[in-house]
């Protein structure tokens, strides 16, 4: 099984000329980058890159896993981010009592502002000739 962790390596050593310039990228020793990425081929069970020389080459199967794992961390990023936009979303049910003269000048207009940049809300506005007599929701 690979990690998300791996392909973020992997993908650092596909972004790379070599193994040395992927260790940099990473903040790493060369012989660091070289046992992690000999132990993601051993887990896999495939030669991921050919090292020829100073350069190296990614195998199709490499080729494979740099385009795919590309894919799915754009995913887990798009994924965390609606994630973060839901979290961020204003819902809920709004209750409004004011006096019938203020509400209807300042409060209505505002509400439906309100109302119009959040859509998951719901909104009750209750307005009265007699504010003192408008019966408020416990705990507003």
């Amino acid at each position: 099984m690979i990690s998300t962790e791996d392909l973020q390596f992997f993908m650092a050593i596909a972004k790379a000329s070599s193994l040395a310039s992927a260790a940099r990228s990473l903040d790493v020793t060369p012989s660091a980058v070289t046992l992690r990425l000999q132990g993601l081929e051993r887990k896999l069970g495939i030669r991921l890159v050919d090292r020829s020389g100073r350069r190296i080459v990614l195998t199709d199967e490499g080729e494979l896993v740099a385009s795919r794992g590309k894919t799915v961390l754009d995913d887990i990023a798009s994924l965390a981010e609606d994630l973060a936009t839901r979290h961020n979303k204003v819902s809920g049910h709004l209750r409004i009592a004011a006096p019938l003269g203020f509400g209807r000048k300042y409060i209505a207009p505002l509400a439906g502002t309100f109302r119009t940049q959040f859509p998951a809300i719901s909104i009750e506005l209750k307005l009265s000739l007699h504010p003192d007599r408008v019966p408020l929701a416990h705990g507003m």
